[in-house]
């Protein structure tokens, strides 16, 4: 799953995600970037070029009525996006990319707590996690973000990782119109091996309200 994430380096964003501002937009950099919060989203606006708005992460489907008791679908699986009524819909027209520099992981420990990773990039670039986004009757712009198996690198820390898109399929994951399963089935899979790298970090990013540099900086074994 994806339950915790960081935007870092955001001077690098525009050139990379080739997206604009609508008005003079800012990008402060994230370091713990949780759920129900106002997220940078990448999507194509009316014009048919892509946009850079804000959506709470956490989405709520189209149909859902103001009393309708849901979970928090910050997440939605790869392999049951075109067959689950919260997801089928967005996934055939309203797929967006959550811009980010890497994400964090938590892995199970024997008789201790779990430790937290940071997983990035090897070559240090930004990362395009695969999202959905809706507008609800009465919950407007929501987004969530596609998980799917975890790689080589990171399938001992959890099982399950968010979609890592890459640049060159930006433009066909973005387009409104269906994708075809054999498309589906390439762009939703796990990172090649060698792509990630991941580092234990403090797990002062278990708090929400903490918030800087030092979450993503790598500890010493003695640390954990």
């Amino acid at each position: 799953m994806c339950g915790r994430y960081a935007l870092t380096r955001t001077e690098l964003l525009k050139d990379f995600f080739e997206f604009s501002f609508a008005g003079h937009q800012i990008i402060p950099p994230r370091f713990n970037v949780a759920p129900t919060t106002q997220i940078p989203v990448i999507r194509l606006g009316e014009d048919g070029e892509r946009e850079l708005i804000q959506l709470r992460w956490g989405l709520v489907p189209f149909w859902s009525k103001p009393w309708d008791k849901l979970p928090l679908m910050i997440n939605a699986r790869a392999e049951t996006l075109s067959s689950k009524p919260a997801f089928c819909d967005a996934f055939k027209s309203r797929r967006c990319i959550v811009p980010a520099s890497g994400y964090y992981e938590w892995q199970k420990r024997p008789g201790g707590p779990k430790q937290p990773f940071y997983i990035t990039r090897r070559d240090r670039q930004p990362i395009g996690f695969a999202g959905l986004w809706e507008n609800a009757k009465e919950v407007h712009g929501t987004a969530t973000i596609v998980t799917t198996a975890a790689s080589e690198e990171t399938q001992e820390i959890h099982d399950r990782m968010p979609v890592i898109l890459e640049k060159p399929d930006f433009a066909r994951w973005l387009v409104s119109e269906p994708l075809a399963r054999e498309e589906a089935e390439r762009l939703l899979a796990p990172s090649p091996p060698g792509s990630l790298v991941a580092r234990p970090v403090s797990s002062r990013v278990n708090t929400v309200r903490n918030d800087d540099e030092s979450l993503i900086e790598q500890i010493s074994p003695a640390s954990r």
